[in-house]
């Protein structure tokens, strides 16, 4: 089937002139690739009536993770927390797009967003990148208080491969006793076998393909996965997912990611989890980076509800 420009895909117009990244399995070039976003994030402007406090959070070995807290000024405390993983392949630093989705569901839900600045697998491979992240909700759970956080009312969420430290930290948190509201997974990387048929056949599609995917595991984990890859890693590979929190996991129908977030949705919800699974149509893995297209649009309208419903609501509210 063929889309409105003829491509090979049925993928709406505004996603399918976008080029394949161009990831290749060398250090310098992915650290270059790393600094120009970086470098276009400095354009990057908060919207008015949004307040952002700067944190440093250190891991249990002592090295320091910036983590950025964004919230809507005059947000009633304590409020509910999402602590935010962001997306780049584990190789790339966080994007002003990523900056957007946070104030976006900040100031839309009055939850309070903590973007987690983590170490890059260009320099450091599994597990940095998890260990930063876990510090960080650490932090926001012994210091809820403090922090103007409703410890009843925490959650993960994560785009990409920024999904899997998310998916991971609801995993560690169920394990170590740490209580979770929500997951809030898109478009995320689960599997490092990389063996669903959207993850072999996808190897053309615009901006993410089969090939980049498996470069990227190759870097995160140093020469490849292992069977199995190491605990925490590859949110796929856990056996019992019973007692994890309830899960928005939303995915893109070109994305070569797509069949394993599908099948790790369903299996959450097998376990009697709440789960909301949104599959867009016609989209490309990273829908965000057209935030004018109406399915970017109605995607952005399903978080807000998902983050209200499943992390802002008491318990025991009504939706």
């Amino acid at each position: 089937m063929a889309d409105e420009t003829g491509g090979k895909y049925t993928i709406l117009p505004e996603f399918s002139k976008f080029p394949a990244l161009p990831v290749r399995n060398s250090l310098w070039l992915l650290r270059l690739l790393s600094l120009l976003i970086a470098a276009q994030r400095l354009l990057h402007r908060w919207k008015p009536g949004i307040r952002i406090v700067r944190h440093t959070v250190r891991t249990g070995q002592g090295h320091p993770v910036p983590m950025i807290e964004v919230s809507a000024a005059g947000s009633a405390d304590p409020s509910p927390a999402l602590i935010y993983c962001h997306g780049g392949a584990f190789f790339m630093t966080y994007a002003a797009i990523h900056l957007d989705n946070a104030q976006h569901i900040a100031r839309e839900t009055g939850c309070k967003v903590f973007v987690v600045d983590y170490r890059l697998s260009t320099s450091a491979p599994f597990p940095a990148q998890f260990d930063d992240c876990m510090a960080c909700l650490r932090r926001v759970v012994e210091r809820a208080e403090e922090m103007g956080v409703d410890p009843a009312r925490i959650g993960v969420m994560g785009d990409s491969a920024g999904g899997a430290l998310a998916a991971g930290l609801a995993q560690r948190a169920k394990d170590e006793g740490i209580p979770l509201r929500a997951q809030i997974l898109l478009y995320p990387v689960t599997d490092a076998s990389c063996s669903s048929p959207s993850a072999q056949a996808f190897t053309d599609t615009p901006l993410w393909t089969a090939g980049a995917n498996r470069i990227m595991w190759d870097i995160y984990l140093r020469g490849g996965p292992t069977d199995p890859p190491p605990r925490y890693a590859s949110p796929a590979h856990r056996q019992d997912l019973s007692g994890l929190p309830a899960a928005y996991v939303e995915t893109a129908e070109f994305d070569p990611l797509r069949d394993e977030a599908i099948a790790y949705a369903k299996r959450l919800a097998a376990t009697g989890a709440t789960v909301r699974l949104n599959q867009t149509r016609g989209t490309i893995h990273a829908i965000d980076t057209v935030p004018t297209s109406e399915a970017t649009r109605a995607a952005m309208g399903k978080r807000v509800e998902a983050v209200r419903e499943l992390l802002c609501l008491h318990e025991g509210a009504e939706a």
